[in-house]
């Protein structure tokens, strides 16, 4: 009996040693995880305790900073400066032909190349702020003298591209219409809109 128990005795101390003496293989398991690394290609991974294989001498220049490149855009145009537009002339008092054209970034009236008008006495180019130009000629005369008028000079030809400096820090808004007025009859040869 107590050679049985010392027999099973060594039987275990055997079986112990040998399982410990085994080399212990952890089981492969893929990752669930899409972000970390297979088991092979974790295997190529240099380890942490690596040193780089080549380090820049100590005396080495810093490399330069990073320059941060800006990106060229377009010019752009100012949103609420308007295009010229030429505004055909209307006639009132004479047949006449052409357009005028406002333009504001320069500050003047220009009359087109083929603007004609039917000459006569002590002819202005004026702005007007009568606005009607379906009226017949002497209704819309009436209306220009009762509305604010600024002279912008004589006409200088009855024919031809011409113009006319709008004085700086005129109000706009209060006048409708270019005019080329008879001052002696107060009469409206021809107008044009000016928007």
């Amino acid at each position: 009996m107590h050679h049985n128990r010392l027999w099973m005795l060594s039987l275990t101390t055997i079986v112990f040693l040998a399982a410990c003496s085994q080399p212990v293989t952890a089981p492969v398991v893929e990752s669930l995880d899409p972000t970390l690394p297979s088991p092979a290609v974790a295997s190529t991974l240099p380890s942490l305790d690596s040193q780089p294989t080549s380090l820049p001498p100590a005396n080495s220049p810093e490399p330069p900073a990073a320059t941060a490149i800006q990106p060229t855009l377009p010019p752009t145009v100012a949103a609420d400066t308007p295009t010229p537009v030429g505004l055909a002339f209307v006639k009132m008092e004479v047949p006449v032909t052409g357009v005028a054209t406002l333009d504001i970034t320069a500050n003047i009236i220009r009359l087109s190349p083929d603007f004609t008008v039917d000459p006569g006495p002590d002819l202005y180019v004026i702005l007007s702020g009568a606005n009607n130009l379906s009226l017949d000629f002497q209704s819309f005369s009436r209306t220009v003298i009762d509305t604010p008028i600024l002279y912008l000079g004589a006409l200088a030809s009855t024919s031809g591209e011409q113009t006319y400096t709008i004085p700086a820090g005129t109000g706009l808004a209060q006048f409708n219409t270019v005019v080329v007025w008879c001052k002696t009859y107060s009469v409206a040869f021809a107008a044009a809109p000016l928007r």
